[in-house]
């Protein structure tokens, strides 16, 4: 059986790439060919070492990336790779109602079999929103076979509300628990590594450095702890990931007087080691479907803050407390407040079904019909 997971994004280190590659190495693939595919370029050698190891390819198409335009150039490059190249099962993952619709009508085209579309995150409400619904809602409609999504909410923010009620499928975005269990040795470690003092409180904040994940409000709310915080070295922020408003961010923390209090890590492979070195987690996401980083943080056992804009399923635990972005005040006193470590959230994340293994499961089953 040959399987095409189909990206609508660069193969980097978001998290559609995550939640697929996660559940890769559990994925019972002993009839099973599985390659990627991207319009656009891969920059995560990881992904590329990991899918040959198994058998598979990464196929990349060197399509200019420009999000937030009506993605039409792709389609040329797209249909000539199903010219040349026959897969059985299609699994389609995007942020774009454009590019989820393009790929269902060219794979239809093309004969694929069996498509499977995969709805990953919500967005902004607003009028190109509805109209791109709208125009996607008929190739949505006809030419797939299932709908996925990581939340119900991030099912109904792209699909027909029929389909939704009806066939929509909830895939739990899976994590290695064992991996983010919290180990103090790895945390004295990691800190020591960073050049973090044991009386410094590290706020952390995973994700794509990007508008959507708003971090430059978190670089606000440090400037509000550090004026009531003379000490300098009392309080920290690092921001785990790389992405296009990484300049700008170092520009703002400068300005801000944090140049030594913003770290960024650039682009990680692994964020465990990273998660076990903070104290309190925040991610102040404008708009999210299901956020993986916040289920690694709470196996990690975390305290969360998040933003009121991420879905409320992502709280698996009571230690998540959800503010508006409207408030820097509100953040900085939540942060501020004394936060400790709760190992048995590990399982806690376990028993609600976010293991990888069970993911890889209903994976393995979708793609066989089951």
């Amino acid at each position: 059986m040959k399987i095409l997971e189909a990206f609508g994004e660069p193969l980097s280190y978001g998290g559609q790439e995550a939640f697929f590659m996660n559940a890769l190495p559990y994925i019972d693939s002993r009839d099973m060919e599985i390659d990627l595919l991207s319009p656009y370029y891969c920059d995560n050698n990881s992904i590329v070492r990991t899918v040959n190891k198994r058998g598979g390819e990464v196929y990349t198409l060197n399509c200019r990336f420009a999000p937030g335009r009506v993605r039409s150039t792709e389609s040329g490059p797209i249909k000539a790779f199903f010219r040349s190249h026959h897969y059985d099962v299609i699994h389609i993952h995007s942020s774009s109602n454009s590019m989820l619709a393009m790929y269902a009508r060219l794979a239809h085209k093309a004969g694929i079999p069996r498509i499977i579309v995969h709805s990953h995150c919500t967005g902004k409400h607003g009028w190109k929103h509805s109209v791109s619904k709208i125009l996607t809602s008929f190739s949505l409609r006809r030419y797939p076979d299932e709908y996925c999504a990581c939340s119900q909410e991030a099912g109904e923010w792209r699909f027909p509300a029929d389909i939704c009620r009806d066939r929509l499928i909830v895939i739990n975005n899976g994590i290695d628990i064992d991996r983010f269990r919290y180990d103090e040795e790895v945390r004295n470690r990691s800190r020591a590594e960073l050049g973090i003092r044991n009386d410094t409180v590290l706020i952390g904040s995973v994700g794509r450095l990007t508008h959507q994940k708003n971090q430059g409000f978190l670089i606000d709310v440090l400037k509000i702890i550090r004026a009531r915080n003379t000490n300098a070295g009392d309080y920290k922020l690092i921001l785990i990931g790389e992405g296009e408003d990484r300049s700008d961010l170092e520009t703002r923390a400068e300005k801000a007087g944090l140049g030594d209090d913003v770290i960024f890590t650039g682009a990680v492979d692994d964020t465990s080691p990273y998660l076990q070195a903070i104290d309190v987690a925040a991610m102040p996401s404008l708009y999210e479907g299901f956020a993986i980083a916040a289920i690694e943080a709470q196996a990690s056992g975390l305290d969360i803050i998040l933003s009121d804009a991420i879905s409320r399923e992502t709280a698996l635990t009571d230690k998540v407390r959800f503010l508006s972005v409207d408030d820097t005040e509100c953040w900085a006193e939540e942060i501020m407040s004394k936060h400790s470590r709760h190992p048995e959230q590990a399982d806690m994340v376990a028993e609600c079904g976010y293991s990888t293994q069970k993911t890889a499961k209903v994976l393995a089953g979708l793609y066989r019909g089951k």
